[in-house]
């Protein structure tokens, strides 16, 4: 008689082992060490009986040699609950992450003791899905992995949604303040500000959030711990706010200045800060768009392309037609305007030259990275 591992358990495994050297798979069980290794050969766990070892062995080493031991044993074989713990506790001891799956009584304490308890909702027991965190409907092994694959996606999308979110309300509030202090002139008003809040990073938010997920993912890493939604995008988030609210309050001082028109210079002005989330979403590799890595292609986000052209659109037809201008243009009222007034051609260009600033600006910021690195 023989049970062999599902097809999908073997897909399963080897696509966690492409997580890279810090995603550790191992097999615990109470069958004998030689059923328990040609299982665990099927399943490219372990290739030798060097690869397997004994609740019996184990009880004859301290937790720094079992620690040890963990670095290239993948299978135990002969083991009690107590054993289960014990392995538990030394892989949580080395900063692991553990993930502990089980049906019996017997995997209780080691589900409670694991970071995440995982039991089996068919063949489990009632034991065992109380000491649970986590309840397998299909008792499938695959469908671990398919969840931490969905959780990758869902944490990287939520970081680059409050990436973006930072960066336009951090430029916006920059250009603002600096703008208002220099001139005392508001650059912008609160209809403004509802313009930009509530209708274009929304839009943009939303969009980025339902691309499509990424499979590149599982090829990375898992994350550190102590990692925050700002590691390793701190410096861009700055960068980009910066440079976005230096576009918007460069195109203010030269409407104001070389042209000698305010009301120009303040529907520049609204006009950029509208359409840089637009241009910036892009340039921080926010969305899955054309993302290139040493894995593959990131699929590519429609949603964001949509809702990229039609933040445009809306952008463009607040600013160019009549009466629209003059209800979301509230600036524009202070000067008691008698018709509809329309941007000049001149801050026109200036304004399309000012909103892909952030992008080329970026492209240099990481040619020059490169060039330093080499």
């Amino acid at each position: 008689m023989i049970d062999p591992p599902r097809p999908e358990a073997v897909e399963a495994v080897r696509k966690a082992h492409e997580a890279g050297n810090r995603v550790i798979m191992i097999m615990i069980t109470g069958d004998h060490k030689a059923t328990v290794l040609a299982i665990a050969k099927e399943l490219r766990l372990a290739v030798s009986e060097a690869n397997v070892l004994s609740g019996h062995q184990t009880d004859k080493m301290d937790n720094h040699k079992l620690q040890e031991k963990l670095r290239d044993v993948s299978v135990f074989a002969r083991v009690n609950p107590d054993h289960k713990t014990r392995i538990v506790e030394c892989l949580q001891s080395m900063n692991y992450v553990v993930s502990m799956a089980g049906d019996g009584v017997n995997d209780a304490p080691s589900l409670s003791k694991a970071d995440i308890g995982v039991a089996m909702g068919i063949t489990g027991t009632d034991v065992s899905k109380e000491a649970a965190n986590i309840i397998l409907q299909d008792d499938n092994f695959s469908t671990i992995i398919r969840g931490v694959e969905e959780g990758r996606n869902v944490y990287h999308k939520i970081k680059r949604v409050i990436a973006f979110v930072c960066i336009a309300q951090l430029a916006n509030v920059l250009a603002f303040i600096i703008i208002s202090v220099i001139t005392k002139i508001k650059p912008f008003d609160s209809v403004n500000i509802l313009w930009f809040n509530l209708v274009i990073e929304t839009l943009m938010s939303i969009s980025i959030g339902l691309g499509n997920n990424d499979n590149g993912l599982m090829l990375e890493k898992p994350r550190s711990k102590k990692e925050t939604f700002f590691t390793n995008s701190l410096v861009t988030i700055l960068y980009l706010a910066f440079v976005t609210a230096a576009s918007v309050i460069g195109t203010f001082f030269i409407g104001k200045n070389i042209f000698h028109n305010i009301e120009d210079a303040k529907i520049a002005t609204i006009l950029v800060m509208a359409c840089s989330p637009v241009i910036f979403a892009f340039a921080i590799q926010l969305p899955n768009y054309r993302i290139k890595t040493q894995y593959n292609v990131a699929p590519t986000n429609y949603y964001l392309l949509g809702a990229s052209l039609i933040a445009l659109i809306l952008n463009f037809l607040m600013v160019y037609t009549p009466g629209l201008n003059l209800i979301f243009l509230t600036t524009t009222k202070e000067y008691k305007f008698d018709t509809s007034p329309l941007l000049s051609w001149q801050m026109t260009v200036v304004s399309l030259g000012m909103m892909v600033l952030p992008l080329l600006m970026l492209l240099g910021y990481d040619a020059f990275r490169k060039l330093i690195r080499r």
